[in-house]
């Protein structure tokens, strides 16, 4: 199961490398979000709850001052890998506040069993929209990129969008935590994926356009993501002599709760 997850984890950052990131939502950026305190070694852990019995464990922080294209952001890290999809998608990352928005640049890695490492390059995605109204798109980034895995050249189509979900005066998460002033944000990834089937010369869709990925994330006042819900599934199309590496179908819920943290 944590492989399935993995793999969509990668899809999105290959996808985030391959097109122009596009703010979509521009209310007035007055406001100064303070629902990501961004100070040098501000630090979060976060209990990670999937299918297996018990809880994974991540460690995020702030590791300080980065530049890029010419633009300040502060350098996020995890202490050991992560197993979770939002501090996965965040490690070796920058993060920059602007006006009520958080946008996320930078650059990751992966091997994920691959003959050698991906690196994924991410520009200015905004992932939190402060002074947004309820289902607002707020960012979005679409194209076409082709990957091959092991042996199989194959081109992914993809939407990813990000959304204002809307707030909530408080929230207590199964762990028995109780947050007050949220703001919730949606990741909504819509994936197609084709493959030109050798010495036939058409194209076969392996997988159908579908949001493969919905991740709902929760954002407490002055204390950062609190709490994310994230829902993978999808089911890929049988095309005759072709076997993937990747399994016919998936369906998994992860959930990341916020444990300790330290603030500056």
């Amino acid at each position: 199961m944590k492989i399935k997850f993995l793999f969509i984890s990668i899809l999105i950052l290959c996808m985030l490398s391959c097109s122009t990131n596009v703010g979509v939502y521009d209310a007035d950026n007055a406001i100064v979000t303070s629902y990501f305190p961004l100070k040098n070694t501000n630090w979060w852990t976060y209990k990670v709850q999937t299918a297996a019995p018990g809880f994974l464990r991540d460690s995020l922080y702030v590791k300080g001052d980065t530049v890029i294209g010419g633009i300040a952001y502060k350098k996020m890290n995890t202490r050991f890998t992560p197993n979770g999809f939002y501090s996965t998608t965040l490690k070796n990352n920058g993060i920059r506040i602007e006006g009520s928005s958080i946008k996320l640049s930078g650059s990751v890695s992966f091997s994920a069993g691959l003959p050698a490492p991906i690196i994924f390059s991410v520009s200015d995605l905004t992932i939190f929209k402060e002074n947004a109204a309820q289902n607002d798109l707020i960012g979005s980034t679409v194209g076409t990129f082709q990957q091959t895995i092991q042996g199989y050249p194959l081109t992914f189509n993809y939407n990813l969008s990000t959304f204002y979900d809307g707030s909530l005066a408080n929230f207590t998460t199964t762990t028995n935590k109780t947050y007050t002033d949220l703001k919730k944000m949606k990741v909504v990834l819509n994936l197609k994926i084709t493959y030109i089937v050798p010495g036939l010369g058409f194209t076969a869709t392996l997988l159908q356009p579908q949001n493969v990925v919905i991740s709902t994330q929760y954002y407490a006042k002055n204390k950062g993501m609190v709490y994310a819900n994230t829902d993978v599934n999808y089911v890929l199309s049988s095309v005759p002599g072709v076997t993937l590496p990747i399994p016919a179908s998936g369906s998994q819920n992860q959930k990341e709760f916020l444990d300790l943290f330290q603030l500056n």
